[in-house]
């Protein structure tokens, strides 16, 4: 089966500019039955700058090889991915999404080989680039040197993916001492750091201080993105926003010279449905048009 024809190139039209950009996470197996997430993605597709999609199949296997890729299979990729491409939305789906450092430092270990398959991986499926999740914590990362190592890494992902025209972006976070090192990390070749720790942070005294903190420590602010929480069920996730606090925090972030949001996540399952609130649809398509 041969890759998707549709070209790539547009991808690069976002990253080179400084333009404000919303990204969102979504889980693919919610959607199967019903195709709720396509049919939002086309209904508000002027607020979906990128997409991050995530799957079971992308796992890795311990010696950090992405063999399941492969075998995976051409329609089963195209039936989420051709879309995607015909809304020209750039897709950046999870290629890692782990908590270990034991085999994070496994592929940073053998990062030649495994960065080709990546990027062939991309190529053959016609995407614009990758994720990364990568939360330290089941052991940390408290080796030497951990951030410099994990930024040498990123260098080398995102130099090869941005010579195919490609992006990189990876989760960040004030919880993980590997992963608050901002400076480092948006030094490196990714093209957004997405943070993680905002999600809920509905109030000023919260957030206004820690935005001013993360855009002073980022290196290059045109890469900090401030991620948002839009879920609620009433249970496992309370009630976070309404409207003037999620407007608050965007526009404080706007007015910071904040350029990026990612949205964590969209989920219409027919039971969920995230955003829970319509008012996020106003909310960033202001965003998106303010000066």
């Amino acid at each position: 089966m041969k890759p998707l024809l549709i070209s790539a190139s547009f991808v690069m039209a976002c990253a080179a500019n400084t333009d404000r950009q919303i990204s969102w996470w979504y889980n693919l197996g919610s959607d199967e039955l019903n195709g709720n997430n396509l049919k939002t993605i086309t209904a508000h597709k002027n607020v979906f700058s990128r997409v991050m999609p995530f799957f079971g199949y992308a796992g890795l296997e311990l010696d950090g090889n992405l063999t399941h890729w492969w075998e995976i299979g051409d329609e089963a990729v195209k039936k989420w991915n051709a879309p995607l491409q015909e809304l020209q939305i750039p897709v950046l789906p999870y290629i890692i999404d782990i908590d270990n450092s034991t085999q994070m430092h496994i592929i940073m270990a053998n990062s030649t080989a495994w960065i080709e398959d990546a990027v062939a991986i991309a190529k053959h499926n016609n995407f614009q680039g990758w994720f990364i999740d990568y939360e330290d914590e089941y052991p940390p990362d408290n080796t030497e040197n951990n951030t410099e190592n994990l930024a040498k890494f990123l260098n080398e992902f995102g130099d090869a993916l941005h010579a195919e025209k490609m992006e990189l972006t990876i989760c960040v976070a004030a919880w993980s001492n590997l992963l608050a090192d901002y400076a480092t990390l948006s030094s490196s070749s990714v093209d957004e750091i997405q943070n993680m720790q905002t999600y809920d942070m509905n109030t000023t005294e919260a957030y206004q201080p820690f935005i001013d903190d993360y855009l002073v420590k980022t290196n290059d602010t045109t890469k900090a993105g401030l991620g948002l929480g839009v879920y609620y069920d009433g249970n496992n996730y309370p009630r976070a926003w309404n409207e003037t606090t999620a407007r608050g925090i965007v526009d404080y972030f706007a007015k910071a010279g904040g350029l990026k949001l990612d949205v964590f996540r969209l989920n219409m399952d027919g039971t969920n449905d995230w955003p829970s609130d319509n008012f996020w649809w106003s909310v960033f398509e202001d965003f998106l048009k303010a000066d």
